[in-house]
């Protein structure tokens, strides 16, 4: 009941500037003055979507929404091609579910990217992993793009061969 109370607040809050948000944090300072279920305290949203639409506005959710389906996207398509060992393969086919589960961990909490006034610093230990495998998901990728670019063809593992 609080969440979606929260929401609904938040979402009085964005329409003050919807296009940009109203900055990094600073909703958190702003929530006092609309009471949740007759309390005047700070509370965050504990929904990532609905934070970034606060702190950066529309513009930052659809990069961000943006970001996450180009990801995902790659994740699929390469997956998909040959060319790749079978590391490989199951690397990418690991952060393609790695992503599908940070998207729905979006939605319960600040899992992803944590906000500092509800979990702390603390918080970044457990969204850094996510993010770390999807940077080693664009380099395996990178890194067959650039055999490719190498030997004029695409790339062959040994497990292809055979």
């Amino acid at each position: 009941l609080t969440r979606l109370e929260a929401w609904r607040i938040l979402g009085e809050i964005i329409r003050a500037n919807p296009l940009l948000g109203i900055g990094p944090a600073n909703y958190y300072w702003i929530t006092p003055y609309f009471p949740i279920l007759g309390w005047y305290v700070n509370f965050s949203s504990h929904n990532n979507y609905v934070d970034i639409a606060a702190q950066t506005g529309l513009l930052g959710l659809g990069v961000y929404l943006w970001f996450l389906a180009s990801t995902g996207l790659m994740a699929w398509t390469q997956a998909n091609r040959r060319g790749y060992g079978p590391f490989e393969r199951a690397y990418l086919l690991g952060a393609l579910g790695g992503i599908a589960g940070t998207v729905m961990a979006g939605f319960l909490g600040d899992w992803v990217i944590p906000f500092v006034y509800n979990v702390g610093l603390d918080g970044f230990r457990a969204s850094v992993l996510g993010w770390l495998f999807v940077g080693g998901m664009v380099a395996v990728v990178q890194a067959r793009r650039r055999r490719e670019e190498n030997s004029g063809e695409p790339a062959m593992m040994e497990a292809d061969l055979g």
